[in-house]
C-alpha cells in the first residue's frame, strides 16, 4: 500500500522559494534566458510589429564554378536596409548590411581547394529563407595534401593582336584593332551610329574557355556605358554585331552593370569573371546608355579576354598569383 506524504506547508515554501527566478534574472550573471526578442526600432509602430513578415531570401548574383582566389564578394539584392549573412559551409559566416537601393557586397573568406556551398539570408528582426549556390575554389594559399604540390595556374590575354570589328567604326583616327595591340595610352572613341549601342567584336581564331573579361575606359563623365552585354559564340566565321539574333540562339549572353564610382577609381578598369567560363572563338560586347543615349558615348584604349592554363606554353603567360583579388571595395566584378 502507498503512503502519500504531505510536506508541511513551512517546509513547501522553503523548496518554491529555492526554485524561485531571481528577483532581477538580468543582474543573475548565471541567468540565461530561454530566448530573446530584439527591440524594434524607435520608428517602428506597435501595429508594423503585430504585422512583421519575413523578407524574402537574397537574390545572389550568378558566381563562376572555379574560383582562383581565397575571398570572394558575395553580391545580389535583397529587401532593402536589412541585414545580412553570407556564410560559407567550409569556413564560417559574414555579416553585412543590405543598402537602401537593396543591393549589397559581402567579402566572404573561402576555404582553398574545395568545393564549398554559399548561403545567405536577410532579416528585419524575421529571417528569411536561405538563397544558395555552390562554388569550387582553386589553388589556394593552403593544401589538404601538402605532399602533392599544387600547380602553378597562369592567365594570358588572348585578344592582344587579334582582328576587332565594331558598329560604328571609331572616330577621329582612332583604329579599332588599337583595340587590341597592348597599349593602353590611346584613346578611342566611339559615339552613336545607325543602331541605340556601340558595338564591339573581336575574333579569337581558335576556340578558348573564357575566363575573364577587362575592358579598360575613360574617366570622364559619360565616357563609359551604363551596361555592358557580352557575346560569346564558337561559330568559325561571324560578320555581323553581335545580338541574339546576329550571333544565334547558341551564343552566351551576360551583362555587366557598370558603377561609376569603381570605372573611377580603378583607372577606368571594368573587369568581369565570366560565371559559365563560356567557349568561344568570337566575343562581342554591346556598349549601352541606358538614359540619355543620344548625349553620350564612349571612349576605350583596350579590351583583354583571359584564359588560364596550368601549363607553360610558349606565349607569354603570367602567373595567376599577380592578379589583383576582387573585393567589395576595389569593385572587381565576379
Amino acid at each position: 500500500m502507498r503512503v502519500l506524504t504531505i510536506l508541511p506547508l513551512a517546509a513547501l515554501f522553503v523548496l518554491l522559494g529555492s526554485c524561485r527566478m531571481p528577483e532581477d534574472p538580468m543582474g543573475d550573471p548565471n541567468y540565461k534566458p530561454m530566448f530573446t526578442v530584439e527591440k524594434p526600432s524607435d520608428d517602428t509602430s506597435l501595429e508594423d510589429i503585430a504585422t512583421l513578415e519575413p523578407p524574402e531570401p537574397p537574390q545572389l548574383a550568378k558566381l563562376p564554378a572555379i574560383y582562383l582566389f581565397d575571398s570572394l564578394p558575395v553580391r545580389g539584392q535583397a529587401t532593402p536596409n536589412t541585414d545580412i549573412v553570407v556564410k560559407s559551409s567550409a569556413m564560417g559566416a559574414v555579416a553585412g548590411r543590405v543598402g537602401s537601393d537593396g543591393t549589397f557586397c559581402v567579402d566572404l573568406p573561402l576555404a582553398a581547394n574545395t568545393t564549398q556551398e554559399i548561403s545567405a539570408r536577410v532579416h528585419n528582426g524575421l529571417f528569411s529563407d536561405y538563397a544558395t549556390t555552390t562554388i569550387t575554389q582553386e589553388g589556394g594559399t593552403t593544401n589538404d595534401t601538402p605532399d602533392t604540390p599544387r600547380p602553378t595556374i597562369f592567365y594570358r590575354n588572348v585578344a592582344l593582336g587579334k582582328n576587332v570589328y565594331s558598329d560604328p567604326y571609331p572616330e577621329g583616327d582612332g583604329l579599332v584593332n588599337e583595340l587590341t595591340d597592348g597599349n593602353e595610352s590611346k584613346m578611342i572613341t566611339f559615339k552613336e551610329g545607325s543602331l541605340s549601342d556601340n558595338y564591339i567584336w573581336i575574333d579569337l581564331e581558335e576556340v578558348y574557355e573564357i575566363y575573364k573579361v577587362d575592358l579598360i575606359f575613360s574617366t570622364a563623365e559619360e565616357e563609359y556605358p551604363d551596361e555592358i552585354t557580352v557575346f560569346t559564340s564558337t561559330a568559325k566565321n561571324i560578320d555581323d554585331y553581335p545580338s541574339e539574333d546576329n550571333w544565334g540562339e547558341e551564343a552566351e549572353v551576360m551583362t555587366i552593370k557598370t558603377n561609376s564610382q569603381s570605372i573611377v577609381s580603378n583607372g577606368g578598369l571594368v573587369s568581369k569573371w565570366l560565371p559559365t567560363n563560356p567557349e568561344a572563338r568570337f566575343i562581342g560586347f554591346a556598349l549601352n546608355h541606358t538614359t540619355n543615349i543620344r548625349s553620350k558615348y564612349n571612349v576605350l584604349s583596350e579590351i583583354k579576354v583571359t584564359v588560364l592554363s596550368t601549363e607553360e606554353e610558349e606565349e607569354e603567360q603570367t602567373p595567376i598569383e599577380e592578379l589583383t583579388t576582387p573585393t567589395c571595395a576595389n569593385g572587381l566584378v565576379i
